[in-house]
């Protein structure tokens, strides 16, 4: 996987359809996102680290994105205004690809942490190509008054699909989460996602607008109804 599509497309294909010079900057910024895949990126401290400018920073993103290496989510407004100098959230396109650039194998999924971060690219890929012929707007939703965010925003115009991963054990969904708090401040009806890593999470949370479902099953039913939508 390292060799036939990370180390190709860095060095050869980018190379040839942007004429990037600097291939070990491009590589550096890659294995960075892979250490930090899943978080809300700074530009500048990214740039910092890897000893460039922001411009080629978010020039480099912009390649990675168009060659299917990453998906970049931008901060979502309920206001429906663009953010300044938004703070992309990106996400390796893949998990195995986050595996083979640091080689890391099973002992991955002994590491709740790791383990948890692998589970949110997943949902979160197979959530964008689910959705991608609609036309929706994609983001994650971080509000700076209570400092709750939640990890994936489906602008599908007329309603919200709001997605939030908690793969740990025994995940609690509080009033001053982050689903609760987006679905009372839009006047579109909310459609909120709790995902889980147990196969005992299923269905209505009392007193929650949000439906609790285990990250296997919400995959396993995403990827039949898009096998469907195929086949129609």
């Amino acid at each position: 996987m390292r060799e036939d599509v990370a180390d190709k497309v860095l060095k050869r294909d980018l190379t040839a359809l942007y004429q990037v010079r600097n291939v070990l900057e491009v590589e550096q910024l890659f294995l960075y996102l892979c250490l930090h895949s899943a978080q809300i990126l700074s530009q500048e401290t990214l740039a910092k680290e890897i000893g460039v400018s922001r411009a080629t920073v978010a020039t480099d993103l912009s390649r990675l994105a168009a060659a299917h290496l990453l998906h970049r989510l931008d901060p979502w407004s309920t206001g429906g205004k663009a953010v300044l100098r938004p703070r992309p959230k990106v996400f390796i396109a893949h998990p195995s690809l986050i595996l083979s650039v640091l080689l890391r194998g099973e002992e991955a999924l002994d590491d709740p942490q790791e383990m948890g971060r692998l589970i949110e690219a997943t949902v979160v890929t197979h959530v964008l190509q689910f959705y991608y012929r609609d036309y929706p707007r994609f983001g994650y939703w971080w509000d700076s008054r209570s400092q709750r965010e939640v990890d994936l925003v489906v602008d599908l115009r007329h309603s919200l699909i709001a997605v939030e991963v908690k793969c740990w054990e025994n995940p609690r969904l509080r009033p001053t989460d982050g689903l609760p708090i987006l679905a009372a401040r839009v006047a579109r009806p909310v459609h909120s996602l709790l995902i889980t890593k147990r196969p005992v999470d299923y269905g209505p949370l009392q007193g929650s607008p949000a439906f609790r479902i285990p990250a296997f099953l919400f995959l396993y039913l995403l990827g039949r109804a898009e096998r469907r939508l195929w086949n129609s």
